[in-house]
């Protein structure tokens, strides 16, 4: 008998610096640990390009002037900003995404999307692959990394700010999101789209759909209903449109002509068959859409 193939079931993971910029500069500088820090320009239009957790308690967050955030944290350390420095560690961070996949997206200088479908021998599921990763980061380079695992990169982008800070979060394979009220990522009921543990979901994620789409070769290609969808969508509103457009050409040809051109005949009758087609494949894919799937958040 021969060995099923191992398959990793949720093989998109975005991996998510924490407070990337102000971790480097802790790194550097031991003195802004366990405090309230930032990175951010100097001067009356300086904005926060990073903000530490301690800072967030305050309300302190990217893209917000400095002097804001001074306002709401006075004790709030300003560090400027120092790019060489970052993409020199941002180079070694990807480095150890390499040392795992060759599949690896660069978003920004902090995350990155990586496709560990080719990880299947070395670990039972992509929490294992996840923690690793983590576990690499933290020990060579002494950064935490927030992680999600989704089979789209739509659902695992979302799953990592989930985990954030430091920790894995995992939407089973086939979860989709349809924003009815009690349908959380467990699968339960209860008070409106929550997680297991009874939270409120991320901004973004409750209410919408998560559809994967592809991407850089990394991500599950649609299924065959929604490509149908699309198409019968289409179809129908051009062909309506034709009809009715082609419709009025004709009637004010045969008013003047005393009779309808052939190519008008024609061309009205393709614009019905394509309204029509476009009226069946929405009507079928509708009826062969499959049910939302459950997720949930591996202990």
């Amino acid at each position: 008998k021969s060995m099923a193939e191992p398959r990793i079931s949720e093989p998109i993971l975005h991996v998510d610096m924490d407070a990337f910029f102000v971790e480097v500069e802790r790194l550097d500088d031991p003195g802004l640990r366990g405090r309230p820090a930032a990175v951010g320009g100097a001067g009356g239009r300086g904005v926060v390009a990073s903000a530490s957790y301690e800072a967030r308690a305050f309300g302190v967050h990217s893209a917000m002037p400095v002097a804001a955030a001074l306002r709401r944290c006075p004790d709030l350390a300003v560090v400027p900003p120092r790019r060489g420095r970052y993409e020199e560690t941002a180079e070694q961070v990807f480095s150890i995404f390499h040392s795992f996949t060759p599949l690896v997206e660069g978003l920004s200088l902090d995350e990155a999307f990586l496709d560990i479908r080719g990880l299947r021998w070395q670990y039972p599921d992509s929490r294992a692959a996840a923690e690793d990763i983590r576990s690499r980061i933290r020990a060579e380079l002494d950064l935490a990394a927030s992680v999600g695992a989704a089979s789209s990169l739509y659902l695992a982008k979302l799953a990592s700010g989930r985990a954030k800070p430091d920790g894995v979060y995992v939407v089973r394979a086939g979860f989709c999101l349809h924003g009815r009220s009690g349908f959380g990522l467990d699968g339960g009921g209860g008070g409106g789209d929550r997680d297991g543990a009874g939270r409120p979901l991320p901004a973004g994620m409750a209410g919408m759909e998560g559809r994967g789409r592809i991407r850089g070769g990394m991500s599950e290609p649609r299924e065959a209903w929604s490509a149908a969808a699309d198409f019968g969508l289409t179809a129908l509103i051009a062909g309506g449109g034709a009809v009715f457009l082609l419709g009025l050409i004709t009637i004010g040809a045969g008013a003047l002509l005393g009779r309808i051109p052939l190519f008008l005949g024609v061309l009205l009758g393709l614009a019905f068959l394509t309204a029509a087609s476009g009226l069946t494949a929405t009507v079928i894919a509708s009826r062969s859409r499959p049910e939302a799937a459950e997720a949930d958040e591996t202990p």
